[in-house]
């Protein structure tokens, strides 16, 4: 169940795994040894955060629009569902031990 929860995770918010990559070898990217292809170093140096029309605050980083209200439901989400598991699981263990 939480697997499924982790992928609807990474399809809510496609392009945080491209900048979470590039935001921890922020190095290797200015230097043009970058895993993503398509990253040059000049997107490297330029970015802003305001307000979009319909998806609230976006952060815009590398050509990417990164909606950051939904990103955070979607982090909602999973660790709702994490707890839940916990929960699930803990009740679980402690019928085991009694």
């Amino acid at each position: 169940m939480l697997v499924e929860r982790l992928t609807a995770f990474d399809e809510a918010v496609p392009s945080l795994k491209t900048l979470r990559n590039v935001a921890e070898h922020f190095d290797d990217y200015t230097i043009g040894r970058g895993r993503a292809a398509g990253i040059v170093r000049q997107q490297l140096q330029a970015w802003s955060l305001g307000e979009y029309s319909s998806q609230g605050l976006v952060w815009r980083w590398l050509g990417i629009e990164f909606p950051i209200d939904g990103s955070h439901d979607a982090a909602r989400t999973l660790y709702r569902a994490f707890l839940a598991t916990a929960d699930d699981y803990l009740a679980e263990r402690s019928q085991i031990v009694e």
